[in-house]
C-alpha cells in the first residue's frame, strides 16, 4: 500500500522481515530526496538527505549488524552518496560517542541491549531520538 502508517511485523525466520525494512528504508530516503532541490538549508547533508530523518535496525547480534552495514552502506550509496550508516553495539567506548554517531548517521544498526541503554537517557536527547522515523 502507499501509506506511512505504523505496522508491526511478526513472522518466522526467513519470512522476509528484513526485506520489508529495506523497502520502508528506501521509501523513507527516497521521499526525503524529493524536496532536496527545493530546500537548501543546514539540516541537509552533502547529498541532500536530511539528518532529521533516521532509521534504526535492531539485530540480535553484533555480527548481523556488521553484515547488514557492509551490505546497506553500498546499497544506500546508490540512492544518495551522502547517506551514512553506523553500527552501535556494546563495544562503543562512551555513551556520548554513541550519541555523536547517531547524530551524524542516517541509518543506525544496533543490538537490543545497546538500544535499550541508549534510549534510557531519552530525556537528554529528545530532539536526536525524535528524528528517528523508522525502527
Amino acid at each position: 500500500a502507499n501509506s506511512d502508517d505504523n505496522v508491526i511485523i511478526s513472522a518466522p525466520t526467513g519470512a522476509g522481515k528484513t526485506v520489508l525494512f529495506e523497502m520502508a528504508m528506501a521509501r523513507m530516503f527516497a521521499s526525503n530526496l524529493v524536496g532536496k532541490h527545493l530546500q537548501h538549508n543546514k539540516q541537509y547533508g552533502i547529498g541532500g538527505v536530511s539528518n532529521m530523518r533516521k532509521a534504526v535496525y535492531i539485530a540480535p547480534s553484533k555480527a548481523l549488524c556488521e553484515e547488514r552495514q557492509a551490505d546497506w552502506s553500498k546499497r544506500v550509496a546508490d540512492i544518495d552518496p551522502g547517506i551514512t550508516c553506523t553500527t552501535i553495539t556494546g563495544d562503543a567506548t562512551t555513551s556520548s560517542s554513541c550519541y555523536a554517531e547517531i547524530a551524524s548517521a542516517h541509518l543506525i544498526l544496533t543490538t537490543p541491549e545497546k538500544w535499550d541503554s541508549i534510549t534510557r537517557r531519552w530525556n537528554d536527547y529528545v530532539v536526536l531520538l525524535g528524528s528517528i522515523k523508522l525502527v
